[in-house]
């Protein structure tokens, strides 16, 4: 099967390939480089790299509990649990799958090769079972490797002609899309060719006229326009003749929601999680979608090989909520939209991340709808939702290509955009970020990819950022540095291992780790006990948060922007015990002035009746006084101070840990027994008493200071 315009077989661009070449590692900061789920090989190098995978849907199909069969000579009155009972329609099929067994069953449709029309009928029956497999069978029932086609097209009222070769079909009840494709020309796919949607509005039918023959001279494709006011269809074939039997128009509204426009249709409402897994689909006209809305938790892995969504009047597939999606070797194609876009539904949260993975895949006339700016792409991520793309073909969109915003990321490997319809910014190979938006942080990765024939390669908007490498990319857009274009390294250049690893418990809840740096390093992590997440290790190898009287192995790796190093040796070191608080600071009864002295200028204080006295004056700082600790306070420990100050009437007073580069502080301002926690530092070897600020007209008095501690909180009374 050729490739459309590029002449590569189809086939050519799967992972098929099993020997040499060198795994690829994902981007270090791609949300998906510790989770993917098969390996990416690189063939060649720089510019000329090419790319395989290893993905296979064998390994990821379900094992059906119960098989409905749907074949040619079938009576849809019929039960269809075998071969000699099938159904005649996909519809019945789908209806008895979703009947069959419970929820838990995993249900298999074996569907005879050939075509299956619904003309101004189909609605999209979802199958609520806990696995659905959809594929080929033969003439006897048995699985094989044909194909099948799912039409979902409206039958409309005679075309009458216009002018200029363009026909028009004025309807009454009829629900037509904006999409017609004609079964008696071929593209070099082998699949209809569609009759493009003519964007753009018109004031009369004659505008309406002109702009179709207009399109069709750029394109030599024919047109289609839909007026939806008058309710008129107006359709121009390739070739000018009158349409026919051949012609096909997608029924349903143009709408995402539209229960008329449901061709295959399936969601994870009902029952969580859901397997699909269906090859050799062909699904024409209406609208695609799986859906996945989590609030209830509900999920959908799903598996799609071979197939191909064409003639949509919305995106060719729609995939939304908790939803991972595989597409090999599918094509998306002549579609109103996006050949496939992702979401999250409006205001639902995400337990998981839904993600995707496009391997082969093929995009062509996508996003017909546009006229100006709106974005309609060959395959766009929305929201937080990452994905992959290896070895994408993407043709004629009418907009940028390959597009994705919000938060999405998306890692892109031997993918190509050609010859993008639109002009000016519009025809963009790879775009990160929005424009109308703001705050974007979407991520794009491009290896190795090709922008052909566009008027720009890469664009990043609203702080969107895209990073490339081995491209000859030469067209940029960065909306006046609002977005972000960047190169990075693929291969990645990992930092090299760290020196020989060793550990010192420094207190009952941190630990000093030692090594030597590793080459190419920008920081480095630290993981507990050889398992667990990977933590960022401080500036000073400090780590901190542990348990007391406890031993912990210690691991770590050095990081830079493309990844991570090897992992190191682990070293052991066992906290000790924390140490019952005791009373660190003698004297606090004010029965004396011994130990006492004058601090940062000030006078000693005065005792007067066994308290401390200080007398304000003005706005001076003075009578400050220090006194060292009998023990010194614990760095990163907490200690707790209590103090009555009696006859206060203005100012306040701070007590400070001093001694060494860090003090600790706290300031109070009322009369009563003021207790709170102040945390030692290296260093700190007595306690001072300044007063701050101007004073009222009385003696201030302060009397029973205690220091006790350590404690592992600030919170006075914890532990």
């Amino acid at each position: 099967m050729l490739g459309f315009g590029f002449s590569i077989p189809h086939a050519a661009l799967c992972g098929s390939r099993t020997s040499g070449g060198a795994a690829v590692a994902p981007p270090g900061a791609f949300a998906l480089a510790a989770t993917m789920p098969f390996t990416i090989t690189r063939y060649g190098s720089g510019v000329a790299s090419t790319f395989g995978h290893s993905f296979s849907m064998d390994p990821v199909k379900p094992v059906p509990t119960h098989t409905i069969y749907c074949g040619a000579g079938g009576s849809d009155a019929a039960n269809g649990t075998s071969w000699a009972t099938r159904v005649a329609s996909l519809k019945q099929a789908a209806t008895l799958a979703n009947a069959i067994g419970n929820a838990a069953s995993i249900v298999r449709i074996l569907v005879q090769e050939g075509r299956y029309l619904y003309p101004n009928d189909w609605s999209g029956v979802i199958v609520d079972r806990a696995g659905l497999i959809i594929e080929p069978c033969d003439a006897a029932g048995a699985v094989s490797n044909g194909v099948f086609h799912s039409i979902h097209h409206q039958t409309m009222p005679a075309f009458a002609s216009v002018g200029s070769a363009v026909h028009c079909s004025t309807y009454t009840t009829e629900l037509p899309q904006r999409s017609a494709w004609d079964e008696s020309i071929l593209d070099a796919d082998g699949d209809p060719q569609g009759i493009p949607n003519v964007p753009g509005s018109f004031a009369n039918e004659a505008a309406i006229i002109a702009g179709i023959s207009a399109y069709h001279a750029t394109h030599a494709m024919g047109g289609c326009y839909l007026d939806a006011t008058n309710r008129k269809l107006y359709v121009r074939t390739a070739d000018g003749r009158a349409p026919d039997s051949n012609i096909h128009v997608g029924r349903g509204a143009n709408s995402s929601t539209d229960a008329n426009s449901r061709n295959f249709y399936q969601s994870g409402i009902y029952f969580t999680p859901k397997t699909i897994w269906v090859r050799n689909m062909r699904c024409y006209g209406g609208m695609n979608w799986l859906y996945a809305y989590n609030p209830q938790g509900h999920t959908i892995a799903g598996y799609l090989a071979d197939c191909r969504f064409l003639h949509a009047g919305y995106n060719g597939l729609s995939v939304m909520g908790d939803v991972a999606l595989t597409t090999l070797r599918c094509s998306f194609g002549y579609v109103y939209e996006d050949g496939i876009g992702y979401t999250l539904p409006d205001g639902a949260g995400v337990a998981n991340f839904p993600k995707f993975f496009e391997l082969d895949c093929i995009y062509k006339w996508c996003g017909q709808d546009s006229a100006s700016d709106t974005s309609k792409n060959a395959s766009s991520t929305h929201d937080t939702v990452p994905g992959v793309r290896v070895n994408g073909r993407a043709r004629k969109t009418q907009n940028r290509a390959f597009h994705d915003i919000a938060a999405s990321q998306s890692w892109n490997l031997g993918v190509i955009a050609r010859d993008c319809r639109q002009t000016g910014v519009q025809s963009g190979a790879f775009a990160s970020g929005y424009n109308p938006n703001t705050g974007e942080t979407s991520k794009i990765w491009l290896d190795a990819c090709q922008s052909v024939d566009n008027a720009y390669d890469l664009e990043a908007y609203k702080g969107g950022t895209l990073s490339y490498a081995n491209m000859d990319a030469t067209g940029f857009v960065n909306d006046n540095g609002s977005g972000t274009i960047t190169t990075y390294n693929a291969p990645p250049v990992l930092p090299g291992a760290t020196g020989a690893l060793s550990a010192a418990a420094l207190t009952s809840s941190t630990v000093q780790l030692t090594f030597t740096d590793a080459s190419g390093a920008t920081g480095y992590q630290y993981r507990l006990n050889g398992a667990g997440s990977w933590l960022t290790l401080a500036a000073d190898r400090i780590v901190t948060g542990l348990t007391q009287s406890t031993t912990y192995g210690f691991e770590v790796r050095a990081a830079n922007g493309d990844g991570n190093g090897p992992v190191s040796s682990s070293a052991n070191a066992t906290t000790p015990a924390t140490p019952a608080p005791v009373a660190i600071f003698s004297g606090g009864d004010m029965s004396s002035t011994a130990g006492w002295n004058a601090y940062y200028g000030g006078s000693p204080f005065t005792n007067v009746g066994g308290q401390m006295v200080v007398s304000p004056v003005g706005s001076e700082q003075f009578n400050a006084n220090s006194k060292n600790f009998d023990s010194n306070p614990t760095a990163g420990k907490y200690y707790e101070i209590s103090i009555e100050v009696l006859n206060y009437t203005g100012g306040s007073f701070r007590i400070d840990f001093v001694g060494g580069t860090t003090r600790s502080s706290a300031t109070f301002n009322s009369n009563g027994t003021q207790t709170f926690r102040l945390q030692g530092n290296s260093g700190n070897s007595s306690l001072a008493i300044l007063l701050l600020g101007a004073g009222g007209t009385n003696n201030f008095k302060l009397d029973n200071l205690s220091v006790i501690g350590p404690y592992d909180t600030a919170t006075v009374g914890a532990g």
